[in-house]
Parts: structure tokens; C-alpha cells; sequence
């Protein structure tokens, strides 16, 4: 799915208290981005336990998203910076309202300036209030989640040499959304002002009376043991049979987890039975 932004190139004071009213707000820029299934990207292979990809002008970033958390597991940058996380970094746990107190940090490498360095990127969210917001285009969402955010990646040693990135924003989510609706923030790169910007999600592109997006997917594959499905709104999906090669119905579940260990190695078609799709899916089995 495409999701387009309203930009301003500058930071706006937020109310701790709703309503939140930016609809005075005469945005000349936009930003856009796009989500989609893994398959998506021609380095999927390289991430096999993401089930979607962010696709923007700073390059791609891959996710880990459904029913329970957003996830990242690493980025590869326009400017040549690539992470891949063994052990990805939770970004959210769902559902979550105002309330929300989370906090997480990964340790990995990183590639920079085509060497490899070592990184820790964390990630720590606080809840603050709930209330309506209405967007610069006039969309209302009743029920929006205002928190403030702080993501902190220090890069290094590298020949003596670290790299410190934190983002620090105020950001609004609501129900149903891969990323916040609105955005503002500022980035330091080594305690120095590198960015600030507002953006706001224009209208509800592609989503369906509040619900999250029907994009499914299945890791890891190859397979030797445990298939999981992931589905922006697992509840989407209420029944999977599992085929041989030869078309034979072999097992029919109710579960987002099928352990598959005593198949034989082979190739199988997982048919993921939804509300309103039918989606087909060729496994293989190691």
C-alpha cells in the first residue's frame, strides 16, 4: 500500500491534551512512501524472517509486522548503510493505547563507508493521551494515540571514529496503521541538528473501515519445522490447508503457527483461506 504525506520542513508545538486541530496547517511539500509484502524487494532473500518492506526515497526498510508488534530487522540506505539484525528490534507490541511504556536494543554490525562497524540501535516509547486529531486535509481520526518517541543508533568504532543518530519526535498513531499518521521530529547526527520536519498521512489510502491492511505472508521458507503466517490483522484469516504436489489435501488448521517437522522434504502448497482472498503459497520443506 502507498501512503502520501503531507510535509513541512520546520517542527510545531503539540498540546499534551486533545483535540489536536492541524487542519490551519497549509503543507506545500509531500513525502511518500510505500508498504509492502517482503516479496517485494529483491534483497528479500537476504531477510528471510521480515514480512514487509518500507519502500521511500531513503532506501528500504524491513519489518517484521503482525497481530502481536512491529519489528524492524535493519535498513539498506540510498547512502550505502546496511544493517541486518539476526534478533530484530521491537518498535511496538499491539494493541497499545496512551498507556503504552516500552523500551528496547538491539547489538549488531553495520556496513559504513563500506567497511563493517559495530552498532546499537534502541528504540523507546512512551504513551501520553488519546484523543481526536484532525489533519491538515481535513481527515479526522477519532481515536488518536499521541507518544513521544526516541530512537538512538550509535555507530562505531570505525577507525576511531562514531557515528551517534537519534530521532526524537512526537508521533500519532491509530488502529489499523503500519506507521504513525503524523509525524514530528527532529534528527541529530552527533548531538548537531541534521533534520527536522513534520509530516501528516493524507486521507486513509488503502485501508477499509479502520482495519489493518490484508497483506499476508509466511517464514521462514524453506522450512524445516514451524511455518508462521503474518497477517496485519491475524483474525483475517480463519482456515489453511496444506496440499502435496500431487493436489492431495493433507492437513487443515485453524492456527497461525503449523508445525510441519514429520512432513517429508519436498514442495507443498499452503492455501491461506481469508474472509474475502484465497491465497496460495508453495513451500518448500528441508
Amino acid at each position: 500500500m502507498n501512503l502520501d504525506f503531507d510535509q513541512i520542513d520546520d517542527t510545531i508545538t503539540i498540546s499534551s491534551s486533545p483535540p489536536w486541530n492541524f487542519s490551519s496547517i497549509n503543507a506545500s511539500l509531500t513525502y511518500s512512501m510505500s508498504v509492502m509484502p517482503i516479496s517485494s524487494s529483491q534483497y528479500s532473500s537476504d531477510y528471510p524472517n521480515a514480512s514487509h518492506v518500507l519502500m521511500s526515497d531513503n532506501g528500504e526498510f524491513y519489518m517484521g509486522i503482525d497481530s502481536l508488534k512491529a519489528t524492524t530487522y535493519g535498513r539498506r540506505t540510498t547512502g550505502g548503510t546496511i544493517t541486518n539484525y539476526s534478533n530484530p528490534l521491537t518498535l511496538l507490541t499491539f494493541p497499545f493505547d496512551e498507556t503504552i511504556s516500552h523500551s528496547h536494543g538491539v547489538t549488531s554490525t553495520v556496513l559504513w563507508n563500506n567497511l563493517n562497524a559495530p552498532v546499537n540501535d534502541n528504540f523507546q516509547i512512551t504513551g501520553i493521551s488519546k484523543g481526536m486529531l484532525t489533519m491538515p486535509d481535513g481527515t479526522v481520526h477519532n481515536e488518536a494515540v499521541l507518544v513521544d518517541a526516541i530512537r538512538t543508533t550509535n555507530n562505531g568504532p570505525l577507525f576511531g571514529q562514531y557515528l551517534n543518530i537519534q530521532e526524537i519526535s512526537k508521533q500519532f498513531w491509530v488502529s489499523g496503521y503500519p506507521y504513525p499518521v503524523v509525524e514530528i521530529l527532529h534528527a541529530y547526527s552527533n548531538n548537531s541538528l541534521a533534520l527536522k520536519r513534520s509530516i501528516f498521512l493524507k486521507g486513509t489510502p488503502a485501508f477499509s473501515n479502520g482495519n489493518l491492511v490484508h497483506d499476508i505472508s509466511i517464514y521462514p521458507n524453506p522450512v524445516k519445522d514451524v511455518i508462521t503466517i503474518n497477517s496485519f490483522n491475524i483474525s483475517n484469516i480463519f482456515k489453511t490447508e496444506i496440499y502435496d504436489i500431487m493436489g492431495s489435501l493433507i492437513e487443515v488448521s485453524n492456527d497461525k503457527v503449523i508445525n510441519i517437522e514429520d512432513y517429508p522434504s519436498g514442495i507443498y502448497i499452503l492455501k491461506i483461506i481469508s474472509n474475502n482472498t484465497i491465497q496460495d503459497f508453495k513451500v518448500i520443506k528441508e
